[in-house]
């Protein structure tokens, strides 16, 4: 049996507290909402009424509510001049590596908000951890040892591409049965 629970919107004041700082000082703001499901993240912020925000969602999801881009945001960033946006919000269910590597090396400045999820019995992104110093022969020997460096191979992830300072939220709780989850945000 596979262990799996997704918690749409867990930790809600934790997170919307870590947009808040990609939204203060600003009066308006360009989103890039890359897995906006129903939109509630951004949509609680465009109520609060504090700042102006423009939001392009995107959602894989065909049955979410609103207005959005249905599909492989992959597919959708590739071809969307990332740098038209101030924040890009990466609230993934797992671990968005490819997606943050497409940020990272696109001429996008602003803040990014990620949510990394990552199941403590496997699951690593090998070239996460490759880059970390763990070749893949550990990976798969070791899966659930790993998840002990999972904080610090993301971080090292965004240190080697200039990143210096994280603004993190790490809860514990019985949600995170069986899981390393971290939710934060960085200006590139």
């Amino acid at each position: 049996m596979k262990y799996t629970t997704k918690t749409d919107n867990a930790y809600v004041a934790g997170k919307l507290a870590l947009r808040r700082i990609a939204l203060d000082g600003k009066t308006s703001a360009r989103v890039l909402d890359c897995y906006s499901g129903d939109g509630l993240m951004w949509g609680t912020l465009k109520a609060e009424g504090a700042c102006k925000i423009d939001l392009t969602r995107i959602e894989v999801k065909k049955t979410a509510k609103g207005v959005y881009l249905q599909g492989d945001n992959l597919k959708f960033m590739a071809g969307m001049d990332l740098s038209a946006f101030d924040v890009i919000d990466l609230d993934a269910y797992g671990a968005p590596i490819e997606q943050l590597d497409m940020v990272m090396a696109s001429a996008f400045r602003g803040w990014v908000v990620v949510t990394y999820i990552t199941n403590i019995l496997g699951g690593r992104n090998k070239r996460l951890f490759a880059e970390f110093g763990m070749d893949d022969r550990i990976v798969k020997t070791c899966p659930s040892v790993l998840s002990h460096y999972a904080e610090a191979a993301i971080f090292n992830f965004l240190q080697r591409r200039g990143v210096d300072r994280v603004h993190l939220f790490a809860p514990e709780g019985p949600q995170n049965k069986g899981f390393v989850k971290l939710y934060f945000t960085f200006r590139k």
